[in-house]
């Protein structure tokens, strides 16, 4: 017996003691072990020929190390090429933009930029050009509150001799983003806000923005096939390994052209799902990747910059129960892209995929999966008065100056909110998906999700599960915000989706109706030789304007929808033609006047509903930059 005893005691000392010890866990609980079979169960469901994604890419690392790193699917679906984790360059379309911040932050530690100085402070005299007194800072361009409204032009192109340099591209003589906030007041996602970073860290280095993103940024991180030169197409590191990009189109993947993005901070990044876990570990402060000198400059980076928003130095700040998670997405022709990042639990998850727009669960299931299921605050009780916040809400980011105004009502993609009679509020829109989402309140003003649907915003990426809205000293509701990427304002009653379709709906009727009466009378005076034809009157002529106008304004539309990253000046013959409407209005109201007389009470009432119809084309023309 003793020495059984003796043998148990010895082998228990020489066993492993990992056997005794907890095996290591994801943020979820999951151990590491399982990881592998639960990233190959959800990529499996959503990734091949024949599903949603042709191919991604998925990176997780953990303690300092790349716990897992696969391919899955094609990255060419013609040449059946398969997705290489190492070698398959994805665009990584807008998280290029911690890159960027992670460059503005190395500036900072070196004391060459104030978060809150003036940005003029580091750009050419009169470069740029504001509507407001106020200072816009680095930390306002961080937290996109600089103010600045979209911009599309020139976004990018298919053709690299129509490279812009960067300098040239951000200039007012390329069209310069007018600012329509003030800055500090409103969340509007700004890719000319990130890129105007960019150049000034150009113009404080001294080298091009991607010279200094590949000594800087790449190379110290070891990323060897990853780039920021806008132009990669003489770089066979790139374009050698580099996934075909698609479209989804019902239930086929349409093959992209290969972009060249002139706004190169912000979105310009070619690079692997390999070399980006280098990346993910040097925000995570891994002993073999460091971007700064200093340990406190990575931990300030992570700090919440604005007051009221989500955001962290250019990442966006989310909590999942008790985990702090910064993230960041992107979308570009072709690709769609995702990173999660918890640092407190040391873990990172980065997925990148060759298919624009994404709109699978994908992203919210691997969320659920490695960082952890949302658990919902308690709900206060509520049966009404929340009728201060309901409402129609439009995205703050978003193109104000230019025709491309339109295209908020082309796309229909406002959010209602109505009181519930049992309490809460419910959302509806295209943004979150066919079904009505059911929110109650936690806090003044804040409100949780409470149902199961699982809203479209949620599967590209964004957060939902709260939502908050902001007054002003009148309790008049100024923002709501899901705490994402861009507020949502209270949509004005000329620039309701309802409105102004109606207004289009009617014009186009009315003209319509006119002509063909028009045209059956004359039919009918052709035949009766005996009677004399009457000239064109005024009606019709206003008509057929009106005609040519709306069909003027739809090649504009579709001309867009081509190409969204054509030059404005391309679309002046457009604006010149709509001119003819308020010119034929006026002189219609002149002759209407002057033969008012001479007209029927049928007549006049007739001329004058043209009148009030024409006027509210004229006025919809105005307000949406088409004139």
């Amino acid at each position: 017996m003793k020495k059984v005893v003796i043998i148990l005691i010895f082998s228990l000392l020489i066993m492993p003691m990992s056997i005794f010890a907890e095996e290591e866990a994801v943020p979820s609980g999951m151990p590491d072990s399982q990881v592998e079979n639960k990233v190959d169960t959800i990529l499996e469901k959503y990734v091949g020929e024949e599903k949603v994604i042709p191919g991604a890419a998925v990176a997780i690392v953990k303690d300092g190390e790349v716990l897992l790193e696969k391919g899955y699917g094609f990255a060419n679906l013609e040449e059946q090429v398969k997705v290489d984790p190492e070698e398959t360059v994805f665009e990584a379309a807008s998280i290029s933009k911690l890159y960027t911040w992670s460059a503005v932050m190395q500036l900072v530690e070196e004391g060459e930029i104030n978060l809150k100085q003036d940005i003029r402070h580091y750009l050419p005299d009169h470069y740029l050009e504001r509507e407001f007194s106020d200072t816009i800072t680095m930390n306002n361009l961080m937290n996109h509150t600089a103010g600045f409204e979209d911009k599309a032009e020139n976004l990018l192109t298919e053709d690299p001799d129509k490279v812009i340099p960067l300098k040239t591209y951000l200039s007012k003589g390329n069209n310069q983003p007018k600012q329509v906030f003030r800055p500090g007041e409103v969340t509007a996602y700004s890719n000319f806000g990130v890129s105007l970073a960019g150049y000034i860290v150009e113009n404080i280095s001294g080298v091009s923005f991607a010279d200094y993103m590949q000594k800087n940024i790449l190379d110290k991180l070891e990323m060897d096939h990853s780039t920021f030169k806008t132009d990669y197409s003489q770089l066979p590191e790139i374009t050698a390994y580099k996934s075909t990009g698609y479209s989804k189109e019902g239930r086929d993947f349409t093959p992209m052209n290969w972009a060249y993005v002139n706004d190169a901070p912000a979105g310009a990044l070619n690079t692997t799902v390999h070399d980006m876990a280098k990346f993910a570990l040097a925000q995570l402060d891994a002993d073999d990747y460091q971007l700064f000198n200093k340990s406190d400059t990575l931990e300030d980076m992570h700090k919440q910059t604005s007051e009221e928003g989500n955001t962290a130095h250019g990442f966006w700040k989310r909590e999942i129960n008790d985990h702090h998670i910064l993230q960041h997405g992107g979308n570009s022709t072709g690709f769609t892209t995702q990173m999660y990042l918890v640092p407190e639990e040391d873990f990172g998850l980065i997925l990148l995929m060759n298919v624009s727009d994404e709109m699978s669960p994908i992203r919210y299931e691997l969320v659920e999966a490695f960082i952890g299921e949302q658990k919902h605050s308690a709900i206060e009780e509520t049966k009404s008065g929340e009728e201060k916040v309901e409402g129609t809400y439009r995205m703050a980011r978003g193109m104000y100056s230019n025709f491309q105004k339109m295209l908020s009502i082309v796309s229909n993609q406002d959010i209602e909110v109505k009181n519930k009679a049992d309490g809460g509020i419910e959302l509806q829109s295209a943004l979150l998906g066919q079904q009505p989402v059911q929110y109650r309140k936690t806090a003044d003003l804040t409100y949780e999700r409470v149902n199961n649907t699982l809203p479209l915003l949620d599967k590209l990426g964004e957060d939902t599960s709260q939502v908050h809205f902001k007054t002003d000293g009148d309790d008049e509701v100024i923002t709501m915000s899901f705490g994402g990427t861009s507020d949502l304002l209270p949509v004005a009653i000329q620039d309701r989706v309802d409105v102004n379709q109606g207004i289009i709906i009617i014009s186009l009727l009315t003209f319509i109706i006119t002509v063909i009466i028009t045209f059956s009378q004359w039919l009918i005076r052709k035949r009766k030789s005996s009677v004399k034809i009457k000239l064109i009157s005024i009606m019709d002529i206003i008509s057929w304007i009106g005609l040519i106008t709306l069909i003027n304004i739809g090649i504009m539309i579709f001309r867009f929808i081509r190409n969204p990253f054509q030059e404005i000046e391309s679309n002046t013959l457009h604006i010149w033609l709509n001119w003819l409407m308020p010119f034929i209005l006026i002189l219609g109201i002149y002759i209407i006047m002057k033969q008012w007389k001479t007209k029927t009470p049928g007549q006049n009432g007739a001329r004058v509903w043209m009148v009030v119809v024409s006027s509210a084309l004229v006025l919809f023309l105005w307000n949406f930059n088409l004139l």
